[in-house]
C-alpha cells in the first residue's frame, strides 16, 4: 500500500514570493506547487495566507483591492487545501513556532 503524501505547509512568503513572480524563489515554490498538483505532496495554507497574499500586492495607497491583488488570489493553485485560522488553532501553534512564541 502506498504511502500518504508527505504534508507541507506553504507560509504566505512562499505564496507571494510566487504570485509575484520573485527571481530566485518564485520557481522553486512553483516546484512545489506541481509536485502538489501531480499528489506527490499534500499542499495546505491557511485562510490568513490567502489575505495576506492578496494585501501583499494590493497598492496600500489605492483606496480598494486592485485587479492585481484579487488576480493573485486566483493565481493560487486548486491544489492548495486551505486550513481553517481561528484562536484554538493558533494557540495550538505556538510551540511549534522557531523560535518559540511566549502565550502572554
Amino acid at each position: 500500500m502506498p504511502s500518504d503524501p508527505e504534508a507541507v505547509y506553504l507560509d504566505a512568503s512562499a505564496l507571494l514570493a510566487y504570485v509575484k513572480d520573485e527571481e530566485g524563489r518564485a520557481d522553486v515554490v512553483e516546484s512545489v506547487l506541481l509536485a502538489g498538483e501531480d499528489g506527490k505532496l499534500r499542499l495546505r495554507t491557511s485562510t490568513l495566507s490567502v489575505v495576506e497574499v492578496a494585501y501583499g500586492v494590493w497598492d496600500v495607497a489605492a483606496p480598494a483591492p486592485t485587479p492585481e491583488s484579487e488576480a493573485a488570489i486566483d493565481r493560487l493553485p486548486p491544489a492548495v487545501d486551505l486550513v481553517r485560522t481561528d484562536r484554538p488553532s493558533g494557540r495550538r501553534a505556538v510551540p511549534l513556532a522557531d523560535p518559540p512564541l511566549p502565550l502572554a
